[in-house]
């Protein structure tokens, strides 16, 4: 009897090969990068008893090299693959589909099979391809896989080159005020100080909670201690130095996807990037998070119970920053 579920591969590109495994397999393969690239293996593959097949790669290795460090392959060679990839399916007369897997919940999928401990070998790529698989299987329904067969409205260029260049002024600034406790004479800082009165009032009781803003009983005055950290990070994120909302080459302030762009960029692929997405992405949100699920050790974090709570808060901490980040972005300096 076939299953009408998919038999999966779960591939990871390192500098030696491509490793993959399969479902059911209890050794990886590892095919050359031109081995790979290809496709002719991929007319050898089977269904083991199920009714299509699903390759998943880590999405840094599928996307623009431009985009991502980790990636090898150009544009042309994965275009070159996904026609392989239909020309096998009508051959073998079953579907064969690519899909990207979340670059960021490698961590965890690596975390849920192996605790905390640092990788046992320097075999990264079996480590790594079989911690997908057993988080996949534990946690289908919660991994957002992204068909990369399928027409896509990718983010254009444009924002990549804008968050970069707005990263090098933004993490530059944002690390000297850090280091030198948000000195008052900082351009942000006065900046801050200056509208933060008028947009505390714009802010929902709970989001003035976040960023640790408050008025005075008596007389109703913003109290001038708040998150200096949060508060400078969001408004870096939407400001230039001079205190002028980021815009668009036509002119449009910066949309949801600058600000996705520039928090998803890793603290890890260029010196002193990251102390934005380290303000926001670790101790704001964690802080956030530990409001609602309580202090919750790592190692139970990936508990069916924990976990479900974990990906709840997670989701809502995402929607709410980008909240307070536009509305930060309705204020600037004239």
């Amino acid at each position: 009897m076939i299953s009408s579920a998919p038999h999966n591969y779960y591939f990871d590109q390192e500098s030696d090969g491509m490793w993959f495994i399969g479902d059911f397999d209890e050794e990886a393969t590892k095919l050359s990068h031109a081995e790979f690239i290809q496709g002719e293996w991929l007319f050898q593959l089977e269904l083991k008893g199920r009714s299509w097949v699903r390759l998943i790669i880590e999405r840094a290795h599928g996307v623009d090299a431009r985009r991502s460090p980790a990636q090898r392959f150009t544009t042309e060679q994965w275009a070159f693959f996904k026609q392989q990839c239909r020309q096998a399916s009508a051959q073998k007369g079953f579907r064969i589909e690519l899909h990207a897997w979340p670059e960021r919940t490698t961590p965890s999928a690596r975390a849920f099979l192996y605790g905390n401990a640092e990788k046992a070998t320097k075999d990264s790529g079996v480590h790594d391809i079989k911690a997908m698989r057993a988080y996949h299987h534990e946690r289908m329904d919660a991994i957002n896989l992204m068909n990369m067969m399928e027409p896509r409205h990718s983010t254009p260029m444009a924002i990549f080159e804008a968050v970069d260049k707005h990263k090098e002024t933004m993490n530059f600034h944002l690390l000297r005020l850090k280091n030198h406790k948000y000195p008052k004479e900082h351009p942000w800082m006065q900046q801050c100080m200056a509208v933060l009165p008028e947009l505390a009032k714009s802010l929902s009781p709970e989001q003035q909670e976040l960023l640790g803003l408050s008025f005075h009983k008596r007389n109703g005055t913003l109290n001038k201690t708040f998150n200096q950290s949060r508060v400078l990070t969001l408004w870096a994120a939407t400001h230039d130095l001079n205190g002028k909302v980021l815009r668009d080459d036509s002119g449009q302030p910066v949309g949801t996807r600058f600000l996705k762009t520039l928090m998803g960029a890793s603290p890890f692929r260029q010196r002193h990037c990251g102390i934005h997405r380290a303000n926001i992405m670790r101790d704001f949100r964690k802080h956030f998070i530990e409001q609602r699920i309580g202090k919750v050790d790592k190692s139970e974090l990936y508990s069916q119970a924990h976990h479900e709570e974990f990906v709840r808060a997670r989701n809502d901490f995402n929607r709410e920053w980008l909240k307070l980040a536009k509305v930060f972005r309705k204020y600037e300096m004239a």
